[in-house]
């Protein structure tokens, strides 16, 4: 896929984020747009295009540079991502959070430092009330597919098989996440894996003609 066919990809994505922004800015908007879920749908949106991005650059750039794909997928999250949770360390102490209850209060402990740090361990359901940035939640999600679709992809990619048994597995356990009411268990960002899995399996129809 030549740069010319990103540009409208990147203006695709450009939507999207102005979907979750939107979302977020709810309250300064009338009910019928904030009712509209703008947010839900650009970041389910956004899933099914990293599940399509992430697939051609484990297939095409990362091909035999897992050590370099590890590398990008930390450097595109966590610089920015320690920059906004330090500005949150220095900034909520001298604000009145009341305002937003679904932000935890601030902690100094190690225990809250080492958690917002690394951010995955927020993966722990005793941890979930530490991160202080909520919006995280779809984070922890990404990286959840970055690893093990990147790793189905490296390793297997060979045997289409292999993919589509990855996707029905995905499949099953968003039915049983919802079935049992399990999405507030660690293991419930899962429920997400299929629309990874749809833009995967978008890539791989597309220009490897999978079948």
């Amino acid at each position: 896929m030549n740069n010319s066919k990103y540009k409208p990809l990147g203006i695709f994505r450009f939507f999207l984020a102005l979907c979750v922004l939107t979302s977020h800015s709810g309250i300064f908007l009338p009910k019928s747009i904030h009712g509209l879920y703008l947010g839900n749908i650009g970041v389910l949106m956004f899933f099914i295009l990293s599940g399509f991005v992430i697939s051609e650059a484990c297939d095409i750039f990362y091909k035999e540079n897992y050590r370099g794909y590890i590398a990008n997928r930390f450097l595109k999250i966590y610089p920015a991502y320690w920059i906004v949770t330090i500005l949150c360390f220095i900034v909520y102490p001298n604000l009145d959070m009341t305002l937003v209850p679904d932000i935890p209060k601030v902690n100094f402990s190690y225990e809250s430092i080492f958690v917002n740090i690394t951010l995955l361990t927020g993966y722990i359901k005793s941890f979930n009330n530490l991160v202080l940035l909520s919006q995280t939640w779809a984070v922890i999600v990404e990286f959840q597919f970055y690893f093990i679709v990147g790793v189905i992809i490296i390793f297997f990619k060979k045997n289409n098989k292999v993919l589509i048994l990855f996707s029905i597995f995905s499949l099953a356990l968003y039915l049983i996440i919802s079935i049992f009411n399990l999405g507030n268990r660690f293991f419930g960002y899962y429920q997400f894996s299929p629309y990874f899995f749809f833009g995967s399996y978008l890539y791989f129809y597309m220009f490897k003609k999978v079948k």
